[in-house]
Formats: structure tokens, C-alpha cells, sequence
């Protein structure tokens, strides 16, 4: 398993760690964007109750899902834009200190300079991309299904893709 993936880093890089950095980043994503779930409960609350905690029942309508949730999902782009940035810098690694990019260009393989420099970073952008789409789905199932019927606006599923941004 180790020398499978010893071939998708650059030659010298350490594989584990380079694992461990964008395991990291995902699960930093992932934990940001719990911040959500609890935006939307204070929204659920503040149907019912004002702000010093006494009941109410005036028709108060629950804010649009982008606006519930929204900055979210930011750190989805840092880990994409880091990714790209790990991958180029990979890259220009090529250049300097022991790696040849001239040894890279003799292989036979044409394509496996990039292979080594941006296979690791482009799963991990598919990762990101499916974890966030989980998330917002399960996010907005929470935000659709947590209030009454009557309090939340019909065209929400519009917004779903908004909580991206």
C-alpha cells in the first residue's frame, strides 16, 4: 500500500505526512462547518421565543437557508485553493534541491510529473467537494424539517447551492 502511494508524491516528500496535512484540512472543514447545524437551532428558536426568552406566537417566519447558514462553507475554498497551491509547488519542487525535472521528463510515462504532483491534491478536492455536498444536504434537511410547515418559506431548494459562496 505504502510504495503504491510512495508513486503519487514527488520523489523524497513524505508520504504520510503529506496525508496526515490534507486529512487535516478536511477534518478542519468538516468541523467548521458544524457551526451550521447550530445557526439553524438559534433560528428555530427565535420562531418562538424573542430575545429575553418569553414565548411568542406572531408568525414569525424562519430566515432563508443561505442566510441561516451562510460563511459556513467557507473553508471549503481554503482547502481548495491550498490544494491547488500544494500541487504547483510540487510542481516547481521539480526545479530545485535533488529532483530532476529533466529525470521526470526522460520517463516514458509523460504524465507522470503531474501524476506525482497532483494526484494527492486532486482527491483531495473530490473529497471536499462530496463532503461539502453531504453536509449541505444534510444541513438542509435539518433547516426543512426542524420547523413547522407554516413558518418556513416554500423555495428554499434554490438556495441550496448559494450555501457554496
Amino acid at each position: 500500500m505504502k510504495t503504491k502511494l510512495k508513486k503519487l508524491v514527488p520523489p523524497g516528500s513524505d508520504v504520510k505526512l503529506t496525508i496526515k496535512l490534507f486529512a487535516a484540512c478536511l477534518i478542519i472543514m468538516f468541523l467548521l462547518s458544524l457551526i451550521a447545524p447550530i445557526r439553524i437551532g438559534n433560528a428555530h428558536y427565535y420562531l418562538f421565543y424573542d430575545f429575553f426568552g418569553e414565548y411568542h406566537d406572531e408568525g414569525n417566519m424562519m430566515p432563508h437557508f443561505y442566510e441561516t447558514i451562510q460563511g459556513c462553507m467557507r473553508f471549503f475554498w481554503v482547502v481548495i485553493i491550498f490544494s491547488i497551491s500544494y500541487g504547483i509547488i510540487n510542481l516547481l519542487s521539480f526545479s530545485k534541491d535533488t529532483k530532476s525535472i529533466y529525470v521526470m521528463k526522460r520517463i516514458p510515462d509523460a504524465f507522470e510529473i503531474y501524476k506525482r504532483s497532483f494526484a494527492i491534491p486532486l482527491f483531495t478536492i473530490l473529497a471536499a467537494i462530496v463532503l461539502a455536498i453531504v453536509l449541505l444536504a444534510i444541513y438542509y434537511l435539518h433547516y426543512r424539517y426542524c420547523p413547522p410547515e407554516d413558518r418556513i418559506y416554500t423555495v428554499q431548494f434554490s438556495e441550496f447551492l448559494r450555501a457554496f459562496i
